[in-house]
């Protein structure tokens, strides 16, 4: 179960959306450095962190769509957010998903989905927004 540090980090990268050396994304954090390492260290391991050892950065792991959804979940402060788009040859269209789910054991957790489908028409994506607002109701 991952402590106060990491639910900390894994905030931060989600809002931020992007890479984020490690001072950008500790500065303010009132956490050890050697917590932070074993944070880090385990959220790599797990696949929920990317480290580019290259730049010396961290991200969010997950897809694009998946990443730009938990982005809007944690800005907005809602419960849930979906955001979408076409592939860049438009043959397929992206829906990227975040909710808030809580857990009696652990408190609050952020998971986030993508879908990818064969690319709509215009009745295929008012349908599918549909299923969107219906979402979580």
């Amino acid at each position: 179960m991952a402590g106060r540090c990491a639910h900390a980090l894994t905030r931060r990268l989600a809002e931020h959306g992007g890479w984020m050396g490690r001072e950008a994304l500790t500065n303010g954090l009132d956490f050890g450095a050697s917590v932070v390492d074993d944070e880090l260290a385990d959220l790599v391991v797990a696949g929920t962190v990317l480290f580019n050892p290259r730049g010396r950065e961290y991200r969010l792991g997950g897809t694009l769509w998946a990443r730009r959804a938990m982005r809007e979940l944690v800005r907005s402060g809602g419960p849930r957010a979906a955001v979408g788009g076409p592939s860049p040859d438009r043959k397929q269209y992206h829906l990227g998903m975040a909710q808030r789910v809580h857990l009696p054991s652990s408190g609050e957790q952020l998971v986030m989905s993508e879908l990818v489908m064969d690319h709509p028409d215009i009745a295929g994506l008012e349908q599918l927004a549909r299923v969107v607002q219906g979402w979580g109701a």
